[in-house]
């Protein structure tokens, strides 16, 4: 809910998924959840319905996104991170999986991976594996946080374990049926403090990316 250029971060992926066509949302929430629903309700003045998923206790991203998957039936699903956009349109994770493949996920390409760690991709756009932060600059492929994820994948995550899908999920499904697809379009992790700051002294790049203007 930080904002920027008038608007909380979030709302810049609510406005990118109403346009894909996702006409429902589910926002996976935990501690100090009330400015969220507040501010988007039922989702009604951004055309879509929004409903919400309450963790009592942290359960870890895939935790969070299992108690998630109980408010859809939905085969695949599309899953965003809250704190990160990638200029790419949310519905080709949806699109670029096919039978054999459990998880398709979108991959940023940035002009230096030391902060986030780097995704292995071979020539035919699997994913085979991914290297945790080891300090080295330079170009890479990275995790953008945006997830087409079969009902199976779901399933298997135990009901009210603390767990990340990052860690616990993700690796065990590459060199195998997780696919990548890489973008080159605007990427922002809003994470850590700096990259907020800076963001939010210059929103132009995301205001361009989503084609919003900034709200006095």
């Amino acid at each position: 809910m930080l904002p920027v250029g008038g608007r909380p971060f979030v709302e810049y992926l609510v406005i990118r998924l109403a346009r894909s066509g996702f006409d429902r949302i589910v926002f996976a929430t935990g501690h100090r959840s009330g400015p969220i629903s507040r501010h988007f309700g039922d989702g009604a003045p951004w055309g879509v319905s929004i409903r919400y998923s309450h963790e009592t206790e942290p359960l870890g991203t895939a935790g969070a996104i299992r108690l998630a998957s109980d408010e859809t039936t939905d085969d695949p699903v599309a899953i965003l991170n809250g704190d990160s956009y990638l200029d790419i349109d949310p519905r080709v994770v949806l699109d670029g999986g096919g039978t054999d493949i459990a998880l398709t996920m979108a991959i940023a390409q940035v002009p230096d991976g030391r902060r986030f760690g780097r995704v292995e991709l071979a020539s035919d756009g699997m994913v085979t594996g991914f290297v945790q932060g080891d300090g080295r600059p330079g170009p890479a492929m990275i995790n953008a946080g945006i997830y087409g994820v079969r009902r199976h994948v779901l399933a298997a995550i135990p009901v009210g374990r603390p767990m990340s899908f990052e860690r616990d999920v993700l690796p065990g499904l590459a060199g195998a049926s997780l696919r990548g697809i890489a973008s080159d379009g605007f990427f922002v992790d809003i994470g850590i403090p700096d990259v907020y700051l800076g963001l939010r002294a210059n929103p132009e790049p995301l205001l361009t990316a989503v084609r919003v203007g900034a709200v006095e």
